[in-house]
């Protein structure tokens, strides 16, 4: 839902997204690439600003501008991406992909585009999750691994890692 343009996005499974106005008429439509797990977390619009909206597609994010042509192709994933989302201020992109990585990536002035600023590296399977916090300095990100972690932009992780374990949580290795 885009408060900001009135726009709805409609995914189906038959991986087709339709981007509506709140009067139902159909402003555009593209394809997506579902997942196994959830598909709520394949496409984010932007709070304002260059861009409307981010969406999956195979191993890629392609971004679109409100007339829905795809204006930038970010790609670096080995592997489906799975989680899309966008901070607060629309300048700073997460992926999170099958590939067990996380990338951030931040819109770049100069070059009018999002630029990739860093990958987060420690999950050991799929990130099927990644969101930021309402700030933007955060990112969480949540993984097949059974693991739950907190990072910064910069990488670092922030929290001891939370694992879940069959309806219990160990949290620091304590449980």
């Amino acid at each position: 839902l885009s408060e900001k343009d009135s726009l709805v996005a409609l995914i189906y499974d038959n991986n087709k997204v339709d981007i509506c106005d709140f009067m139902g008429k159909t402003r555009f439509t593209f394809e997506t690439t579902l997942n196994k797990l959830m598909n709520e977390r394949l496409l984010r619009f932007f709070p304002d600003g260059n861009y409307l909206l981010a969406a999956v597609k195979d191993n890629s994010i392609l971004v679109f501008n409100e007339n829905g042509d795809v204006v930038s192709e970010l790609n670096v994933h080995s592997a489906n991406v799975n989680s899309v989302d966008i901070s607060a201020d629309g300048q700073f992109l997460a992926t999170a992909s099958s590939d067990n990585k996380v990338n951030i990536w931040k819109y770049n002035n100069s070059l009018k585009q999002m630029s990739l600023i860093n990958t987060l590296t420690g999950h050991n399977d799929t990130v099927w999750s990644c969101e930021f916090n309402k700030t933007g300095k955060y990112i969480i990100t949540a993984s097949a691994d059974s693991t739950v972690k907190i990072w910064n932009l910069y990488g670092r992780q922030i929290n001891p890692e939370f694992q879940f374990l069959e309806n219990r949580v160990r949290y620091n290795n304590r449980e």
